[in-house]
């Protein structure tokens, strides 16, 4: 797959395919395309910028959001850095971004939406549903994406975080579901 992570950013060049076998190529769809979309905006920062599990305690600041699936649905979700602070300076370039991040989809036992504050801590939330990472951070990426699952309904808490805690970016979650469910 080419793909400059940039929606409308031309690339240029040729790419060029050779093979000794009969071959066929052909485009795949966007990414979520025919898939009902809700985006969220983020940020970490001295507040919130807890890190990933291993970082203990601190990984509990992370921001999280809860979200309510009201029927069983294929379900995918990409977390894309929009820009990141670094000594107080906004680089907005994609290119310079050093953030290894990740984000997670945990079930919750709840039945009732939305869940009362502090119902859940972040610390004890174990074995995501939906992960963008499968138990791994890939660095200097700026943006991860899932795998498309199937996940049933109920309510489930979205956390996204970067690997090391004190990271300050600005990032976007989406998240799409087959049906109008969200």
């Amino acid at each position: 797959m080419v793909s400059s992570y940039e929606k409308n950013r031309d690339l240029g060049g040729t790419l060029e395919i050779q093979s000794n076998q009969p071959l066929t190529i052909r485009t795949i769809g966007a990414e979520g395309q025919g898939m009902f979309t809700q985006k969220i905006q983020g940020c970490w920062d001295q507040n919130n910028a807890g890190g990933c599990a291993n970082n203990g305690a601190v990984y509990g600041k992370n921001p999280a959001w809860q979200v309510n699936i009201k029927g069983e649905t294929e379900f995918m979700m990409r977390l894309a850095i929009t820009a990141q602070v670094v000594g107080g300076m906004t680089i907005s370039d994609a290119e310079e971004f050093k953030v290894c991040a990740g984000m997670s989809l945990f079930r919750t036992n709840a039945s009732n939406f939305p869940l009362p504050p502090n119902q859940y801590s972040i610390t004890s939330l174990r074995h995501a549903t939906v992960s963008t990472s499968d138990g791994s951070y890939s660095w200097n990426l700026s943006a991860a994406v899932s795998k498309k699952e199937k996940i049933a309904p109920g309510v489930y808490i979205l956390v996204p975080t970067t690997f090391e805690a004190g990271v300050y970016a600005h990032f976007e979650a989406s998240l799409y579901t087959s049906g109008n469910l969200m």
